[in-house]
């Protein structure tokens, strides 16, 4: 069993989830969180909002969202009213 799963995305939005054009990367992203007790996923403000042709997870589906400070204020309110913990990581 794996204590956190770090999943990365190539693209995701509320909607749609975490998304990639690679489905051998669904594949072993899902079978990582299927062991794991926490999930997070990690993603540049940049993929928010673009979709990728395969969906990974769903918002919904992990614990805590990691992007950094760059991200839209209207999204994060919004991933965070659909109950999703979500961190804001800044460069230093």
């Amino acid at each position: 069993m794996l204590d956190v799963a770090f999943i990365s995305a190539s693209s995701c939005d509320l909607r749609r989830g975490a998304t990639t054009p690679s489905a051998p990367k669904v594949v072993v992203e899902r079978a990582a969180m299927d062991v794991a007790s926490r999930k997070w996923l990690v993603s540049g403000c940049s993929k928010y909002g673009t979709v990728g042709l395969y969906k990974a997870a769903t918002l919904e589906s992990v614990d805590l969202v990691v992007t950094d400070n760059g991200f839209a204020a209207d999204a994060a309110i919004a991933i965070r009213q659909a109950g999703t913990e979500l961190a804001l990581a800044s460069a230093r």
